[in-house]
């Protein structure tokens, strides 16, 4: 699917199945690089900026999620 601006952009959107091993693996990765990007912040303000972005894996209802990547295309690139 993609919704289309009236503009030269682009917003194609695709949603797919995302196995709690995904789910595990992207969790852990955004924890490594939000310990690393925000020093200033404890191990709480960190969790909780990254559980904007992912659920996390201890806490999720459920062992599976949906996923939906967005990408922004200009002038068809």
């Amino acid at each position: 699917m993609s919704l289309k601006s009236p503009s030269k952009y682009k917003l194609p959107f695709k949603e797919t199945f995302s196995p709690l091993s995904i789910q595990k693996k992207t969790y852990d990765w955004l924890l490594t690089k939000y310990e690393e990007d925000y020093l200033h912040l404890n191990d709480k303000e960190i969790n909780k900026l990254l559980a904007q972005y992912v659920a996390p894996i201890k806490l999720a209802g459920h062992p599976t999620g949906g996923v939906v990547d967005v990408t922004l295309i200009e002038n068809g690139k």
